[in-house]
C-alpha cells in the first residue's frame, strides 16, 4: 500500500514539473524552448521570445569566436525563471543607462553653468568711442574700455560692426584683438589698440565708414583674458550636439519627475 501512495506521489510531482531548457545540444535547446514556450502565460512568453530573437542575432557572431550562446546561461530553468532573470537583466540595464544619462546630464550641464558665470564675467567689461588716427604709416584703431568687473583685464577681442539701418548685411564686422598695455584694473577705463590680421584694418575700417557716411559703427567686448595666475579661462563651448542633448536630457528627467496622466 505504501508503495502504491509513493508511487502516486511521484506521478503527480512528476506531472506538475514545468518543462525546463535544455541546452546541451542543438536539437534538445529547440525541442525544450517550443515546450518552455508553450506552458507559459502570454507575458512571460513574450518576454522570452523577444530575448531569443536578440539572442538569435548575438549567436551568430559567438559562435564564429568559439563561444556559447546567450541561452546557455538558462539552462535547466522553466520558464518562469528565465522570464524573471530576463526581467531583472532588464531592470538593471535600465538602472545603469539612467545613471549613465543623469551623470553626463550633469556635466553637461555644468559645463553650461560654467559658460554662464564666464559671459557675467566678460559682460562687465565694455567697449565704446571708436577712434581711427590719421597716422601716416599705420592707422591706429582704438576704443575706450571700461572694466566695471572686480578683475583685472589683460587682453581683450572687440567685435567691431558697420552697419547701415536698412541693410540686413553689415558693411563691416569683424573681431579685432586688443592688448592693454599695463592692463586694466577694475573699476578703470581707458583707450586700447585693437588690431586684426592685416597691418592695414585701420585703412580698411575707415574707408568703409567714409564710403557710407549713413552707416552706424557698433563696438561690444566679445572675449576678455583676465590677469593673474589664477584668473578664470573661457570654457569650452557647448556644441550644437551638446546643447541638443543637454535639452534632451533636461526633458526626460523633468518626464521622469512628472506623474503619469495616462488614465
Amino acid at each position: 500500500m505504501t508503495r502504491v501512495v509513493l508511487a502516486l506521489l511521484l506521478a503527480l510531482l512528476v506531472g506538475c514539473a514545468k518543462p525546463t531548457l535544455d541546452t546541451t545540444s542543438e536539437e534538445s535547446y529547440q525541442k525544450s524552448l517550443s515546450d518552455v514556450l508553450a506552458d507559459l502565460e502570454e507575458a512571460d512568453r513574450d518576454e522570452i521570445q523577444a530575448f531569443v530573437a536578440q539572442a538569435a542575432l548575438a549567436d551568430m557572431f559567438l559562435k564564429q569566436g568559439g563561444q556559447r550562446s546567450l541561452m546557455h546561461d538558462f539552462n535547466g530553468q522553466d520558464g518562469p525563471q528565465i522570464a524573471a532573470a530576463l526581467r531583472e537583466q532588464r531592470a538593471k540595464r535600465d538602472r545603469e543607462a539612467a545613471e549613465r544619462s543623469a551623470a553626463e546630464r550633469a556635466e553637461l550641464a555644468a559645463r553650461k553653468e560654467r559658460i554662464s558665470e564666464f559671459e557675467e564675467l566678460v559682460s562687465r567689461v565694455s567697449a565704446s568711442s571708436l577712434k581711427i588716427d590719421d597716422g601716416n604709416f599705420i592707422r591706429r584703431v582704438t576704443v575706450e574700455v571700461a572694466n566695471e568687473g572686480d578683475l583685472a583685464v589683460e587682453g581683450v577681442r572687440v567685435r567691431v560692426r558697420v552697419v547701415q539701418p536698412d541693410r540686413s548685411v553689415p558693411w563691416y564686422d569683424e573681431v579685432l584683438q586688443g592688448s592693454v598695455e599695463g592692463g586694466l584694473e577694475a573699476g578703470e577705463t581707458k583707450p586700447v589698440w585693437i588690431m586684426g590680421g592685416s597691418m592695414y584694418t585701420g585703412d580698411i575700417l575707415a574707408d568703409v565708414i567714409k564710403k557710407n557716411a549713413g552707416a552706424v559703427t557698433q563696438v561690444s567686448v566679445e572675449d576678455v583674458k583676465f590677469a593673474g595666475a589664477n584668473a578664470p579661462e573661457r570654457p569650452l563651448e557647448l556644441s550644437e550636439f551638446d546643447a541638443a542633448r543637454l535639452r534632451q536630457l533636461d526633458a526626460a528627467a523633468s518626464a521622469a519627475r512628472s506623474p503619469s496622466t495616462a488614465e
